[in-house]
């Protein structure tokens, strides 16, 4: 199931508000509990911009997940398995770092949806913030 989620993540195009790495997790989460952490989220930014006045509003982008993921019912998870969301922290190829939301793919790599598609990062490559386990 797992699997198949982030083939069609890969497949989905990229918009801000609709599928972004903040809701690709959202999504996922929703569709293994019912419980939808972002939905007051969906459709409340447009653009690249847009996201990042909501983020500073909220404090910051793991602030703003570990809210909703609480009001969700989620638990955090110590030692993050497939299947499980985080807040990472990557590099960008210009070499600055900023925060993703994430899944844990089933080989334990961090699948984040990014404009191209699906960006697959190693864990060794990314710093967890926090993360979330519906398991």
């Amino acid at each position: 199931m797992l699997a198949d989620f982030l083939k069609g993540l890969a497949r989905t195009r990229f918009g801000w508000g609709a599928a972004d790495c903040v809701l690709a997790p959202a999504d996922w989460w929703l569709m293994n509990t019912g419980r939808d952490p972002a939905g007051d989220l969906r459709g409340a930014y447009a653009s690249e911009a847009d996201a990042e006045l909501l983020f500073f509003r909220e404090g910051c982008l793991p602030r703003l997940v570990a809210r909703r993921m609480a009001a969700a019912g989620a638990r955090r998870a110590r030692d993050p398995k497939p299947g499980d969301v985080a807040v990472v922290r990557a590099f960008l190829t210009d070499g600055s770092s900023t925060w993703f939301g994430a899944i844990m793919t089933p080989a334990g790599r961090w699948a984040i949806k990014c404009a191209d598609g699906l960006s697959v990062r190693d864990a060794r490559d990314v710093r967890v913030v926090a993360a979330w386990s519906f398991a």
